[in-house]
C-alpha cells in the first residue's frame, strides 16, 4: 500500500492518503452510479501542521439522500465512527468527500458554499477543512481533485509525483 501525495503550488502543505483509500473512494461512487455519493475524512495532521494524513474514509450514512446531479450527506452514525476513530487513534474529522459522475473532479459552486459553511461552523471544529471529489468519463478513467478551504478560498492540490 502506497501514499499518494498532494500539495499546493508552494510545497508549504498538502494531503496524504494511501491508493487503497482512493480505490475504496472509487469503488463507493461505482456503487452509487448513476447518483453522487459522498462521506467524511478521518485522520490526523503531521507534528508541523504542514501535512494532513487521511486514515479513513466513511461512506454514505444510511440517512444520506441523493441525485444524479446532487448529494446531501447524512449524519447517522457518524459521531459513532468519530469517536470511535478518537478514541482509539486520536484521529479526527478533516473533511468530505464526493462523487461527480460523468464529470470533471472539480468543486461546484454548492460544494464551495457547503465548505465555507463548515470552515466556519464552530461544531465541526476544521477550520480549513479538506474536500476531495472524484469524477469520471469511464468506469476505467477516474480522476481525483483534493482541495483545502482555507480563509474563506480554496486551493486546489497537485498531486506530488516524486517519492519521498
Amino acid at each position: 500500500m502506497s501514499d499518494l501525495k498532494y500539495v499546493n503550488n508552494e510545497g508549504s502543505f498538502g494531503v496524504v492518503i494511501t491508493d487503497k483509500m482512493v480505490h475504496d473512494i472509487f469503488e463507493k461512487c461505482k456503487d452509487a452510479y448513476p447518483n453522487e455519493t459522498g462521506g467524511i475524512l478521518i485522520g490526523h495532521y503531521s507534528m508541523d501542521l504542514k501535512l494532513a494524513h487521511i486514515t479513513i474514509i466513511i461512506g454514505a450514512p444510511r440517512d444520506s439522500k441523493m441525485g444524479k446531479r446532487w448529494f446531501h450527506r447524512g449524519t447517522n452514525g457518524l459521531q459513532r465512527s468519530l469517536d470511535k476513530a478518537w478514541d482509539e487513534h486520536g484521529h479526527y474529522y478533516l473533511g468530505e468527500w464526493h462523487y461527480h459522475p460523468g464529470g470533471a473532479p472539480h468543486p461546484s459552486f454548492h460544494d464551495i458554499k457547503e465548505m465555507k459553511k463548515i470552515s466556519k461552523n464552530k461544531n465541526y471544529k476544521c477550520p480549513e477543512p479538506i474536500l476531495i471529489i472524484a469524477g469520471n468519463t469511464s468506469f476505467s478513467h477516474w480522476n481525483l481533485g483534493v482541495y483545502v478551504f482555507k480563509q474563506n478560498k480554496y486551493i486546489p492540490l497537485q498531486k506530488k509525483i516524486s517519492a519521498d
